[in-house]
């Protein structure tokens, strides 16, 4: 009888313990270590940016070299990039064939909206 006792507490300290670890990791993983992805990832999208507005501000490039440009920077870094008018309507960088805009705004709770700017402004 005294033994089955023994066995049956080293289980449950050991069950707690395992699921303790468990537990721990998946808050780890899912706090911090996101966030700080999410920091280096904007950190260098930063400097990225830094350097292709002094490349884009110390040359004058045709229409398709800055297409290539934004295309190749868009690639490299894996985000978007785009130049718009004071519409909002995009000029470079994006596929413009619709002549639309969209702005995406994503809140802090992961709400998502969009936004279509031409329905605001009258010409």
């Amino acid at each position: 009888m005294r033994r089955k006792s023994i066995v049956l507490r080293l289980f449950i300290i050991t069950t707690v313990l395992c699921m303790l670890l468990v537990f721990i990791q998946i808050f780890f993983q899912n706090t911090l270590i996101t966030r700080f992805y999410k920091d280096i990832k904007i950190s260098m999208l930063e400097k990225e940016i830094k350097a292709i507005t002094n490349v884009l501000e110390a040359s004058s490039m045709d229409k398709e070299k800055l297409y290539t440009t934004l295309n190749n920077f868009s690639q490299k870094n894996g985000a978007a990039i785009a130049l718009i008018n004071k519409y909002g309507n995009p000029e470079y960088g994006l596929d413009t064939q619709y002549k639309s805009s969209l702005l995406k705004i994503i809140s802090e709770d992961d709400k998502e909206y969009n936004i279509y700017p031409e329905l605001f402004i009258t010409q």
